[in-house]
This record gives structure tokens, sequence and C-alpha cells, in this order.
């Protein structure tokens, strides 16, 4: 079976979001504007915010209930994003508010996007900068109403500890940390009365102890164990 590269996702920095909503707050539809900083705001599709309908939105909280896996979500908002939607009864925003104002800012504001993106770039762009802000995975899967992980999961790289558990959990990770100075021996108490032979072997024991520390064996005389010195790089 074949297997097919996944499209490289495109997403929207601080810098070209600023532009992009001057160029949309310059545009003949200002409804677009809105629902643009919705989509930002909330990761929704731009579909569930162009059917938002004023019932939807309550105390800061829009409710989206036509969504792509027909369950409603609930996101928060924040105050001034509530202040800027429209003041209308029922449907908010006119049928003629579709994507071609939003395409015609993201030209002139001239952004490159992924083919075939368009306005799902403001999804993508909520949530990789909700897991670059420290986001929790778990988290952006409800707010974006995946009814799966895994396709959360894609987003999971954007975080900014994103695999630092693999140094800090490996199985060497506190090997790793000692040093001569955080090296303690307990060696046994009867180990002066011990043979040279077997005073070698106690020695090579707790040294393998470490699991990565080198023996340097330096002694004046090759019969007497006393004169050995253990070093631990």
């Amino acid at each position: 079976m074949l297997k097919h590269k996944r499209a490289e996702m495109g997403f929207l920095q601080p810098k070209k979001m600023t532009y992009l909503l001057e160029k949309l707050e310059n545009s003949h539809n200002k409804d677009a504007q809105v629902i643009t900083k919705i989509c930002l705001s909330t990761g929704c599709r731009w579909g569930e915010a162009a059917n938002l309908r004023s019932e939807h939105i309550a105390k800061n909280i829009v409710t989206f209930v036509s969504t792509k896996g027909n369950k409603p979500r609930s996101v928060p908002i924040s105050p001034a994003l509530s202040n800027i939607v429209p003041k209308r009864t029922g449907k908010l925003f006119p049928k003629s508010c579709n994507d071609s104002t939003f395409r015609t800012a993201i030209k002139n504001a001239k952004i490159k996007l992924q083919r075939g993106q368009m306005t799902h770039v403001l999804r993508h762009t909520f949530a990789c900068h909700f897991m670059m802000n420290g986001g929790n995975i778990l988290v952006l899967q409800r707010i974006l109403g995946h009814a799966s992980i895994v396709d959360t999961m894609k987003y999971s790289h954007f975080a900014p500890d994103h695999l630092e558990d693999a140094v800090r959990l490996n199985p060497i990770a506190g090997i790793d940390t000692l040093t001569p100075s955080t090296i303690t021996y307990a060696m046994p108490s009867d180990f002066n009365h011990m043979s040279a032979s077997y005073k070698l072997k106690v020695s090579l024991f707790f040294l393998s102890l470490t699991q990565r520390s080198k023996a340097f064996m330096h002694h004046s005389n090759l019969k007497r164990l006393g004169g050995c010195k253990l070093h631990l790089l």
C-alpha cells in the first residue's frame, strides 16, 4: 500500500495576522473581519462562525451548532470580541458573508497559503498558537471538536516542551547526571580486612553501579591494592 505524505499545515504568525485583519478592516464587508476574529479566537471553521445566531452567544460564551460532527460545542470568548459581534436578532451574519472577502484580503496581504487551505488556515493558526503558548492537547481536542485525539495530535509538536520528557524520563536520565561530587559509595564495613583480589572485585562492583564510569587504576605496586586509585569520569 502506498503511503501518502501528509500535506504541511500552514499557520499565520502574529505579524501576518495583524496585516490580514487590517486588510479586512478596510474591506467593504466588515462582517468578514468579525468572522475571522471568531475563528482565530475559538478555532472554529468559517462556516461554523458564519452560521451563528444571536442565541448562540451569551455571557461571553459562543456555542457552535452547525458543526462538522453535528455535535454542538461551546467555547468562551473575550468581552472585547463579544462586543464587536453584530447585535442582530436571529442570524448574525448575512448569507452574502462568504469567504470571498477573506480571499481578497489574503491576496492583498500577500500571504501565501498551502493549496486548498484558505479559511482553514484560521483554525490551524488557533491550534498551533494554542499549543505553542503551552495549551493542553486534551483541552484543544475539546475546543476543536475532534472525535478522536489522533486528529488533534498533529498539533502536539508545536508545544514548547514537545518530547522533552524523552530527556527527563529515559532510563539513563539519572545516570547521566551522576558526577564525582554526587556519587557516594557505601563500602562494606570489613572492606579493609578483605584480600587484595576480593577488594578489587568489590571496588569494581560498586564502580559498575554507575553504568557509565570508567576506571583508571594507578598504582605504584602491582602486588598491593592499597596503592590503587579509582577515578570516576
